[in-house]
């Protein structure tokens, strides 16, 4: 990482809440490469300094966790009772 520790700190704790301390996001194999391709979609924006294409492939990776959550969730419930989870 940069020789900045301001940044560091902020990147870690960004990193540790945006993956809910996991680590790095559990993401299933067949979300991978759409992962990878936004990474470097990304990097590639910033780098360029392109704000408006940077935001939209931010928000449709942050979309993509979201939708890698909600299959964990989904899958997470199967076969319980909702009335009795959670209490």
């Amino acid at each position: 990482m940069a020789a900045n520790d301001e940044l560091a700190a902020l990147t870690a704790q960004l990193s540790s809440k945006a993956t809910m301390r996991f680590g790095a996001e559990p993401y299933p194999s067949h979300y991978l490469q759409r992962g990878r391709e936004e990474h470097t979609d990304l990097v590639e924006s910033i780098i360029a300094q392109d704000l408006d294409k940077a935001y939209r492939t931010a928000y449709k990776h942050f979309a993509l966790t979201l939708e890698i959550i909600k299959e964990a969730f989904r899958k997470s419930s199967v076969g319980r009772n909702p009335s009795t989870s959670g209490s």
